[in-house]
């Protein structure tokens, strides 16, 4: 749980802070996910921005808004890795340190709300231009124009 510029567990009837290494405070959570290694992500919008991995309730690896751009919603990916939905609108995967991103149609403002990612591995995203799929290496959104498939 967040709380202020802080993260916090709930174990054993007691909410537990999460450590960063110099015990400074991880900033405002907006985003949190648990992948398949049990590692939790965290999107922190502090100053600076940065996507935070998280093991054994203490901050293993600080990723900054230059590696990753800011994400507003985060999902774990059952084969490997994580997506997240970004501030700009497009869905990214980040996995083994990499980061693909799948921009949705040029000339689309959006800003992506939500991911569910299936156990196929392909995902869903809503966001303000519409429902994003990427499924198999293809994007497709659907878009409030009925039958509207954009790629």
């Amino acid at each position: 749980m967040g709380i202020d510029n802080d993260l916090y567990v709930y174990d054993k009837g007691e909410f537990r802070r999460i450590k960063r290494p110099e015990s400074a405070p991880i900033g405002p959570i907006i985003a949190i996910a648990e992948d398949q290694d049990n590692n939790v992500w965290a999107e922190a919008i502090g100053n600076p921005a940065k996507l935070v991995r998280i093991q054994d309730r203490e901050v293993r690896e600080e990723i900054p808004a230059t590696r990753v751009p800011t994400a507003t919603s985060l999902a774990a990916d059952p084969k490997d890795g994580i997506w997240l939905g970004l501030a700009n609108g497009a869905l990214a995967r980040y996995r083994h340190g990499q980061l693909e991103t799948f921009p949705i149609r040029s000339g689309m403002a959006a800003v992506m709300r939500q991911i569910l990612v299936r156990a196929d591995g392909s995902a869903l995203g809503a966001s303000s231009a519409g429902l994003v799929e990427w499924r198999d290496g293809t994007l497709r959104t659907l878009t409030s124009v009925v039958g509207e498939n954009a790629h």
